[in-house]
């Protein structure tokens, strides 16, 4: 245990589960970083796309190879001090300050863009742009029986024809694009869709850029709030 004494100054110890991208179990010992889906990952140092700071250290190792499971870590922290809550905030979440020195949930927004698809009967020859790749329906993609199927042929055509892109359709008409491997160290500005047919068979429904504005985490939370403007012990990094 002699990492852990060396590197806290006071200790909290937690439970958190595990990032599915994990492969085995957490030793103890192991620095881990929270992820984007506030779940536990290996922490690899500065200068790698980690989506925060070292959180702390696994104490007691988790004991499947899979998600579902957690793992109990000791937490870094100097002194705990009650602050104002910003937000609904449960026990153990890693928090922030808002611009007006409020308590907040520490979270990171990924880049996201969305097209509605809004008839499955195209005339033919209209075209699509993402991150400047240009498809055009009837050679690289068809329209379906439905708006949702046209969706998914959609997607499919970004996966295949656009690098560093995921796409995949989602109930009742939406095609969402995101990139590969984004993170708060990489690209979190808009990526950029259109279209030649906007809002007759397809438009273009949302352009959103990344948030790393509220992911620094402050400290975490000890005490459970439900509901903002009340008083919520937080362990200071």
């Amino acid at each position: 245990m002699t990492i852990v004494k060396e590197e806290l100054s006071g200790m909290l110890t937690l439970s958190f589960g595990v990032d599915p991208l994990v492969v085995g179990p957490l030793a103890p010992h192991t620095p881990v970083k929270l992820s984007a889906v506030d779940l536990v990952a290996p922490y690899v140092g500065p200068g790698q796309p980690d989506f925060t700071a070292c959180l702390g250290y696994v104490m007691i190792r988790s004991n499947k190879s899979n998600n579902d499971n957690r793992v109990v870590i000791a937490a870094k922290g100097r002194a705990v001090i009650t602050m104002t809550s910003g937000e609904a905030i449960p026990a153990g979440k890693p928090v922030t300050m808002n611009s007006a020195g409020k308590v907040v949930m520490s979270t990171y927004r990924e880049p996201q863009s969305i097209f509605r698809v809004m008839d499955f009967a195209w005339n033919g020859g209209e075209t699509i742009t993402v991150n400047g790749v240009v498809m055009t329906e009837g050679i690289d993609f068809i329209t379906g029986p439905d708006v949702m199927t046209t969706a998914q042929n959609i997607a499919t055509a970004i996966n295949a024809l656009v690098p560093g892109h995921n796409a995949f359709a989602s109930p009742p008409d939406q095609v969402v694009i995101e990139r590969q491997n984004n993170g708060p160290n990489f690209n979190n500005t808009v990526i950029p869709i259109s279209t030649s047919d906007d809002g007759a068979d397809i438009l273009v429904a949302l352009l959103q850029d990344g948030d790393i504005s509220i992911f620094d985490p402050y400290g975490i939370a000890l005490t459970e709030t439900t509901a903002p403007d009340v008083p919520i012990d937080v362990l200071v990094r």
